[in-house]
């Protein structure tokens, strides 16, 4: 008789891995350093250890955001970043093995806050003694505004020490209304917003008074139009709105963008789907209207020559840099990102668009073309634009019968 002996041993239990989640350190308005301890990898080796968090899971999981801290037990660190200011965060650490994922306890923290993010809005109708400006808050740094408006002063960097203005509270935009300047002084001005961390400042502006009313012009309709003299030359800083040609002729308007290849005379339309466009971006003229003998521009005005813009864009400093010189800043009325806009010409283009036949205008926000008095061709001639995405001054040619606004240049 065989006797069979077997000497068998049993095999362990297996669990998921045992985790401590620790409390947070190093917390900062955008990071924080989180920690973890793996007591126990469960009778299976852990592939994997980190840290887990959440906006609003209150037991965050790994398929919210994690950060791996490595394999195997013990503790570790992991730090995280690219947090929200002044933000709460869930967090957990946790381990995996061949059964699975188990996690720790969840913890919160609280960023710090930080400093208000703010743009300084372009500068508007400048008059003798006042101005039009304001700012856009696109971060309140976790922490409520309490306090936002413009502050000015007739040395660079102005604060919240010198002149200013009080706008209300909280993010987005605002306007504000510079008053008790002096005639022919020149401002430098930043939009300011206040948190509980302080006050931060928006990109500096800088402009002119007149020295008389005798710095801005009327054009036949009775249309007022500021001026900003731009090395040696007088420019308007609004586009044309006027009706008439000097002589008091009606400059006919037209809204069958079908017909405007077949002109050969004066036109205007406006974007009749946006109120007010007329009164903020002007008329868009075909190039007939701006070439008529009649003129389009008030006394002692014309349409600038395309070498006459090249001494405007050289004293700026050349055609790739100029144009962010010559647009207002903000989004207010240009596109994100409005590239390079710094206005520091006090030119304050805005984006009109255009008008052509076939698709008709376009929506403003993108692009700003104005036309130059210099022909290409019979059937073309040169206007200058300026895009939200470039701090560049493009000169290219268009058909005649296009629509484009118009500024004008003192004699």
């Amino acid at each position: 008789m065989i006797a069979l002996i077997c000497n068998c041993k049993k095999e362990s239990t297996k669990t998921l891995p045992t985790v401590v989640t620790s409390p947070v350190t190093s917390i900062s308005a955008s990071s924080a350093t989180a920690h973890g301890d793996v007591t126990s990898e469960g009778g299976a080796p852990v592939v994997e250890k980190g840290i887990c968090w959440s906006l609003s899971n209150t037991s965050p999981l790994t398929t919210d955001n994690k950060i791996s801290g490595g394999s195997g037990s013990g503790s570790y660190d992991n730090s995280l970043t690219g947090l929200n200011p002044g933000t709460t965060y869930y967090i957990r650490a946790f381990a995996t093995n061949s059964l699975g994922t188990g996690y720790g306890t969840s913890l919160t923290f609280t960023t710090l806050p930080s400093a208000p993010v703010i743009t300084t809005t372009g500068i508007s109708s400048i008059s003798l003694v006042s101005a039009e400006s304001g700012g856009t808050i696109t971060s309140d740094g976790g922490s409520p505004v309490t306090a936002r408006g413009i502050c000015w002063s007739t040395s660079p960097n102005p604060d919240i020490s010198s002149h200013l203005t009080s706008d209300g509270m909280g993010i987005g935009s605002y306007a504000s209304t510079l008053t008790g300047l002096t005639i022919s002084s020149t401002y430098y001005l930043r939009a300011y917003a206040t948190n509980a961390v302080g006050t931060t400042y928006g990109n500096e502006l800088t402009f002119k008074t007149p020295a008389s009313e005798a710095e801005s012009v009327r054009d036949i309709d009775g249309n007022v139009y500021h001026t900003v003299a731009i090395g040696s030359q007088v420019w308007m800083i609004e586009n044309l709105k006027v009706t008439k040609y000097r002589n008091g002729d009606q400059i006919p308007v037209n809204t069958d963008y079908t017909k405007w290849d077949s002109l050969k005379t004066g036109a205007r339309v406006t974007n009749t789907f946006i109120n007010g466009y007329v009164n903020t971006y002007g008329w868009f003229y075909n190039w007939y209207a701006v070439s008529d003998q009649r003129n389009i521009c008030p006394d002692g005005w014309h349409i600038p020559s395309d070498a006459e813009l090249t001494i405007l864009s050289t004293y700026l400093g050349g055609n790739e840099i100029s144009g962010g010189k010559l647009k207002e800043t903000g989004t207010s009325h240009w596109q994100s990102p409005n590239t390079g806009a710094t206005n520091e010409s006090g030119f304050t283009a805005l984006p009109g668009a255009f008008y052509l036949a076939g698709p008709g205008w376009t929506d403003p926000g993108n692009f700003g073309m104005w036309w130059t008095a210099t022909e290409y061709n019979s059937a073309e001639s040169w206007n200058w634009n300026l895009s939200n995405n470039s701090s560049s001054l493009s000169l290219v040619s268009n058909k005649k019968a296009a629509g484009f606004s118009v500024r004008c240049l003192k004699d």
